[in-house]
């Protein structure tokens, strides 16, 4: 149709090779609500996606935004948004990335992945409750594992435990050998006090992993409220061995941070 024909122009024009580059172009030209003569913001856009500098990608996708915006339509470039903002996320700027995938509403065809960043990127820049609110309306849309895993990790970052061991069950439950969903159900549990439960998964998690030094810690803290000394002192001896913050945390056990893990992709 008339749009594949555009598409085919451009990528002849600017020999765009990408699958990638032209799966977003594919999708830029199809923003409902833009003005049609945003020529020059598609070719800043398809400019910064194809530029491996990244200084020179913030400043494309920068400038299709803005010459979107200023092109007389009453609509926005919500694929260069998302790029910009996924850039930023990358670069561990994450309270810039979380301000533009902000901007990005359902009608957008990239919402739901837009709404996965956002969460990640509210909760690394210390916002738990806007993480939480983008996790829960992603799973409304997507209901995967990751996303499940990710919204009851935000809500344990919030303190909702029990709502948090709803979400984390069922993201287990889709992902039994998934160690990332295990730890965090065993690590709600703990945090509820369900020493006994929490110990099942914690046990299999550091099966999995000898390694994992905040399981190992999490672990031996359960044994011991069990009265299962023998089992605890073992993995406090692997706690001492992995962990970093080890000394830290058996001085002041009520200091431990939120240990949460998030899917990132």
């Amino acid at each position: 149709g008339e749009n594949q024909r555009d598409i085919s122009e451009w990528a002849s024009k600017y020999k765009i090779e990408s699958e990638h580059a032209l799966q977003l172009l594919s999708t830029a030209s199809l923003i409902g609500g833009v003005a049609d003569d945003f020529t020059k913001a598609k070719e800043s856009f398809v400019k910064g996606v194809q530029t491996r500098d990244l200084k020179l990608r913030e400043s494309f996708l920068l400038r299709a935004i803005q010459e979107c915006e200023s092109s007389g339509g009453a609509g926005y470039f919500p694929q260069a948004i998302f790029e910009l903002g996924l850039l930023y996320f990358r670069q561990a700027d994450f309270a810039e990335s979380a301000k533009l995938l902000k901007r990005l509403d359902r009608d957008d065809p990239i919402y739901a992945e837009s709404l996965f960043y956002l969460g990640l990127a509210a909760y690394k820049a210390g916002d738990a409750n806007e993480a939480s609110s983008a996790f829960e309306r992603l799973i409304e849309l997507a209901p995967s594992a990751e996303a499940v895993n990710n919204a009851g990790a935000a809500l344990l970052a919030k303190g909702e435990n029990e709502k948090a061991l709803q979400l984390l069950r069922r993201a287990l439950a889709n992902g039994p050998n998934d160690t990332f969903y295990r730890f965090n159900l065993g690590y709600a549990l703990w945090r509820a006090g369900n020493f006994a439960e929490s110990v099942q998964h914690l046990r299999a998690v550091t099966q999995a992993d000898p390694r994992d030094g905040e399981a190992q810690f999490l672990l031996a803290k359960a044994l011991e409220q069990l009265g299962l000394q023998t089992e605890a002192a073992r993995a406090d001896n692997e706690a001492k061995r992995y962990l970093t913050n080890y000394a830290k945390w058996a001085v002041a056990p009520d200091r431990v941070p939120t240990l949460a893990r998030f899917k990132e992709e």
